[in-house]
């Protein structure tokens, strides 16, 4: 699936990626000039992203990460995957800022013991390793019917 075949974001996944934009341009020592003049928006356009004045468009906020160096979920993530990415993201979204990093971890965790046991026949007490991701991915496009060489 292409960029432009990705399934439009909601208003709600728009929002709570819009308010990291400002982070990650401070991050990558971008203006917000540099950034609006790379992404095809104005200044203000960006300034009101930013700060949460407006909330962007798809295609808007799609060439802003783009240019951010940040691959937005999508194109390649499941209808249910998308759906649970969104639910949990609202779930952090509403607790404060200072308890999300322990709870998007828990959750992190959670789905990694999920994706363990189910790589590894039910052994939950290792640390993942990289492997174990390729070998889930892998078994996931075969039952998609997919290519695999692409994995």
């Amino acid at each position: 699936m292409s960029k432009n075949d990705a399934p439009r974001m909601t208003t709600a996944e728009r929002t709570a990626l819009s308010r990291q934009v400002k982070r990650v341009r401070q991050d990558r020592e971008m203006t917000q000039a540099e950034l609006a003049e790379a992404a095809n928006v104005s200044r203000q356009t960006l300034s009101d992203i930013e700060n949460g004045s407006r909330v962007p468009q798809d295609a808007v906020l799609r060439r802003i990460m783009g240019v951010l160096g940040i691959d937005l979920p999508g194109s390649d993530q499941s209808d249910d995957t998308r759906m649970w990415l969104g639910l949990i993201g609202g779930v952090l979204e509403a607790m404060p800022p200072e308890n999300r990093p322990r709870a998007g971890k828990a959750a992190l965790d959670a789905a990694t013991a999920e994706l363990l046991s189910s790589v590894s026949g039910g052994s939950k007490d290792r640390e993942p390793k990289q492997d174990d991701f390729r070998r889930a991915a892998h078994s996931r496009s075969e039952d998609r019917g997919e290519d695999h060489d692409s994995i």
